[in-house]
């Protein structure tokens, strides 16, 4: 048995072929256009090696969103003084309050929020906590990390009154602890010691803490726009308190200087100036409308501003980890590339120069190695 097996060892290093040395690359002749093509793609390599491409992308996005933002404002402050204008009557005010109870849910629409709350609740509990088990430094870092995201989600669950722009978020806000909870989990299922991972682990905990960063700032987004919008709806509310528009019209609520509250009815057609004339002699009436005019500017200049805002803010921030994705993946296949890259450059550089190969047949020539009829 055992002069079989030596038997066929010795046939199948037989047939086995040597192992190839390798060589040293043929000579040539220098190229100056291909030297230049190998140093420009060697360049090329070290800028995306050391992130220098995908940083001057960033700046780039950095100055379109501040332009985009300019714009925005600008587009904005038009609008306003638009709505100002078109309101130099009272059928005016009532529009503006008409068109914003039509933002405000359907019946459909107001169903369709409640289920979405209790899912993201449901989602929210299901998230794990730092005092849940024992996480890895990577997982410890990344619940840190998402808890601004899960504050924004939280208390848009909390809310007792939707809008169609909470209803629209709010399918945003479940995507995203979906993709938190999925990503905690495979940090937590990594080898705890760093040196023990491998390359494509390394990777992979990069792009989860790069989505995670993403989600992170998507909240921040999402709290921000909350905010606007409640401090929109808080105007809202105190402008209601002193003007109540019915199909029939509006009428003015003040208080008198006993503290009760009595209504004025304000024809439609009349024009705010002369309402503001007429009660030159009435104190309270008079500081009633112009607190009302106050809250309506206000209102005018900031209506649908914060919606517009978060929405370019996210589309900004796709963008943004998009980058740093493409960032990623260039740095984990940076070796392979820069190698090459490398090595094309070393051969552009290695040829042999014709002034060098002159002095070489020159020498010879001297030497009487080479006849010099030879050379002619």
């Amino acid at each position: 048995m055992f002069r079989m097996v030596l038997l066929w060892v010795s046939v199948a290093s037989a047939q086995a072929p040597p192992p190839e040395i390798p060589k040293d690359p043929l000579l040539h002749l220098y190229n100056s256009r291909l030297d230049a093509a190998g140093q420009n793609v060697e360049k090329a390599a070290g800028a995306i090696a050391n992130g220098a491409i995908f940083e001057t992308q960033l700046e780039n996005l950095k100055l379109v969103s501040q332009r985009e933002m300019e714009r925005i404002f600008a587009s904005q402050r038009r609008a306003a003084l638009a709505r100002i204008e078109g309101a130099r009557r009272w059928s005016g005010m009532q529009a503006l309050l008409a068109q914003a109870k039509e933002r405000a849910l359907s019946a459909e629409e107001a169903s369709e929020w409640q289920a979405r709350r209790r899912e993201l609740e449901t989602q929210l509990a299901a998230i794990p906590q730092p005092g849940a088990a024992q996480p890895n430094a990577e997982t410890a870092t990344e619940i840190g990390r998402a808890q601004e995201f899960l504050q924004a989600a939280r208390f848009l669950a909390e809310k007792g009154v939707g809008s169609q722009n909470d209803l629209r978020f709010i399918k945003r806000l479940q995507e995203g602890l979906a993709s938190i909870g999925q990503n905690l989990a495979a940090l937590a299922a990594m080898p705890v010691a760093p040196s023990s991972r491998s390359a494509q682990q390394r990777m992979k905990i990069a792009l989860i803490q790069a989505e995670m960063d993403y989600w992170r700032n998507i909240g921040l987004i999402e709290a921000r726009r909350q905010a606007g919008q409640k401090e929109a709806q808080d105007l809202f509310t105190q402008l209601e308190n002193t003007l109540e528009c019915s199909a029939s019209g509006c009428a003015l609520k003040f208080e008198n200087a006993d503290g009760e509250t009595t209504r004025e009815a304000l024809p439609a057609t009349e024009e705010i100036d002369k309402t503001l004339t007429r009660y030159q002699a009435e104190p309270e009436k008079l500081k009633a409308i112009v607190f009302l005019l106050e809250n309506f500017a206000a209102i005018a200049a900031r209506a649908e501003t914060p919606i517009r805002i978060a929405e370019w803010r996210m589309a900004v921030e796709e963008r943004r980890f998009d980058i740093r994705k493409d960032a990623i993946f260039a740095r984990s296949y940076e070796e392979i590339f820069l190698l090459g890259a490398q090595r094309l450059a070393l051969y552009g550089k290695g040829g042999i120069k014709p002034e060098a190969l002159a002095g070489f047949l020159q020498a010879a020539m001297t030497a009487g190695l080479i006849p010099a009829v030879s050379l002619r």
